[in-house]
């Protein structure tokens, strides 16, 4: 009996530990909107410097007439089409990037040339490929600033035969959306989720966690600049990530400079040795790089209307 008595005392005691060890230390993380810089960074500073857009920061004009390398005799129409109007809608979803109507000297025009486009079907299958050049020239040069090369391919089987595959539209649309697709992530900042663990808080605005969660970042925000109390680590780090998660969802950047001061305040104040602040504001840091790039671009596009154009960007 004593035996039994005293495994049972130690079991019991074992879920009470592991229970306050789970439940003590749960964390909050939260699943947040934000920014990741362009794959090609350094090209994007490259075509940043050639533009003098006031709105986004790079307005590109699209050259529509859209060439076929290999194939110069054939011209597909439906190929052409569908790949301009892919390639014009992920550019504007961006909000980075404009279209400009009109081409002139300082304008940066998009031009698309097809290398190839392959389409082979049989009543089980399809087997479809597509390659495509970007080249971003500026038009006072003719120089051209950024060329990629994008390709493409699929295959499609069906034991049930035709009605089991997808149409040739269907086939070169999901080509195409991809291709496009590519493009963006290579020229263009791109929202992306984040997981990060938010820190705990005194019990007077502990709630703005929850505010968060429920992707209240305007409602924590305010909370947390209401807040009278000790202003700790704690404090700076979440108020950062609030204001980062704020800026992705409002489509407004000017909100990323309040998350930079205040990650800076959380480093500060010892986040320069805690993981979970160093992390974030690493992620942070490689996409705030590109916005104060673009500020500063559009202050000498500013500075250079108010000297007439003179000055060289």
């Amino acid at each position: 009996m004593k035996s039994f008595f005293s495994k049972k005392v130690i079991f019991n005691t074992l879920i009470v530990g592991y229970t306050i060890l789970f439940v003590g230390c749960a964390k909050d993380n939260l699943i947040m909107k934000t920014y990741s810089p362009p794959a090609q960074m350094e090209k994007v500073k490259d075509l940043m410097a050639n533009t003098t857009s006031e709105k986004s920061y790079l307005d590109v004009f699209i050259n529509e007439d859209i060439q076929f390398i290999l194939n110069r005799k054939t011209s597909n129409k439906d190929v052409a089409e569908t790949l301009l109007g892919n390639v014009k809608k992920y550019l504007t979803q961006t909000n980075f990037i404009g279209i400009n109507q009109n081409g002139n000297s300082d304008t940066i025009s998009l031009e698309i040339k097809i290398v190839s486009f392959q389409y082979a079907s049989t009543d089980k299958s399809i087997d479809a490929s597509m390659e495509v050049v970007f080249s971003f020239i500026k038009d006072a040069t003719d120089t051209p600033i950024f060329v990629e090369q994008y390709k493409k391919t699929t295959k499609r089987s069906s034991r049930s035969g035709r009605q089991g595959l997808p149409s040739k539209i269907e086939v070169l649309s999901y080509m195409t959306k991809n291709i496009a697709a590519d493009l963006v992530m290579d020229i263009s900042p791109v929202k992306g989720n984040k997981l990060v663990e938010l820190k705990s808080l005194p019990k007077e605005i502990s709630y703005t966690i929850k505010y968060a969660k429920m992707k209240n970042f305007k409602g924590a925000i305010k909370a947390m600049n209401k807040y009278q109390g000790e202003k700790t680590l704690e404090y700076y780090f979440n108020l950062a990530v609030y204001y980062e998660a704020y800026a992705a969802i409002s489509n407004d950047m000017n909100f990323l400079s309040k998350a930079d001061e205040n990650y800076e305040h959380a480093m500060m104040m010892g986040g320069s040795q805690d993981d979970v602040v160093i992390k974030a504001k690493a992620k942070f840091d490689t996409f705030y790089e590109l916005i104060k790039s673009i500020d500063e671009q559009k202050k000498l596009n500013n500075k250079a209307d108010l000297n007439g154009g003179d000055e060289v960007l």
